[in-house]
């Protein structure tokens, strides 16, 4: 029974190098799919509010980098 159509039964399939071309699109699309939920799941790049320039001008105020006054002259030129 196992005669000439052994080597038939065995032989099915892929060739060798067509487990690696799976393998590799299985990885390529687990990188994909890591991609689209980091894409899905990532905050957008919105401004702040503590980037504001009058809030960034107050914390230089509170934090006695600047004084009264160049706060005062600044908040003009940001009207």
């Amino acid at each position: 029974m196992m005669g000439r159509y052994w080597w038939y039964m065995h032989d099915a399939g892929w060739p060798w190098w067509g487990m690696g071309l799976q393998m590799l699109l299985w990885i390529l699309l687990a990188m994909v799919f890591v991609w689209f939920l980091v894409r899905l799941f990532k905050k957008p790049d919105v401004p702040t509010k503590s980037d504001d320039p009058l809030s960034v001008l107050k914390m230089r105020l509170a934090k006695g980098e600047i004084t009264k006054e160049e706060f005062q002259e600044m908040k003009e030129l940001l009207k």
